[in-house]
């Protein structure tokens, strides 16, 4: 489970990828690096495996995470071939205002750039917060996607890395030339 290749378990079938991955951790940092070359899954449209280096050379991932009981916070890089370089980061933090009562807040930004004029150019940032009490949970979030005219939105591969995102629907948003022309397509 990474920000932009996730298992997005909402069925009995979660994604799953081949792939071989190192980490090493050291206190509360550890640090990723993966090559990712198949995937399966509701997502990839398939329950048997597709072929990431079909059309390229497969996924690359790097990234370095922070977590304690407080704060986790992150930077993902995906070097995605023939589709963008994407740079992700989040952060998530929880504070404790008496016992029982624990206040929640996160920030996210991402930056896509295209490879090979795949289309793929955009930038996300979002925020939560929430409140809970007692184990009542009242919260919110907000996500914006810039989408570059003419460009498109890549959603990852498996769920989708929106604090927003729901359950059953996560798209591919694209431009046209029209100026308030978005479309998006279900995945």
């Amino acid at each position: 489970d990474t920000p932009y290749a996730d298992s997005d378990d909402i069925r009995m079938t979660p994604n799953t990828f081949e792939s071989v991955m190192a980490t090493y951790a050291y206190n509360d940092f550890s640090f990723i690096g993966a090559y990712l070359t198949r995937w399966q899954g509701p997502d990839a449209e398939a329950y048997e495996f597709v072929d990431l280096l079909e059309e390229g050379d497969g996924i690359a991932l790097l990234a370095g995470t922070y977590a304690t009981d407080a704060i986790e916070a992150g930077v993902w890089y995906y070097g995605a071939d023939q589709t963008a370089n994407v740079i992700y980061a989040d952060a998530v933090g929880t504070y404790s205002i008496s016992d029982g009562i624990e206040l929640t807040g996160g920030l996210q930004a991402a930056k896509q750039s295209e490879i090979n004029n795949s289309g793929f150019d955009s930038s996300l940032y979002g925020a939560k917060a929430e409140i809970a009490f007692s184990g009542l949970t009242l919260g919110g979030a907000y996500v914006s996607i810039d989408v570059d005219e003419g460009k498109q939105y890549f959603a990852g591969f498996g769920g989708g890395v929106g604090f927003t995102n729901m359950q059953e629907y996560t798209c591919l948003l694209y431009t046209s030339d029209a100026a308030d022309d978005m479309q998006c397509v279900d995945l």
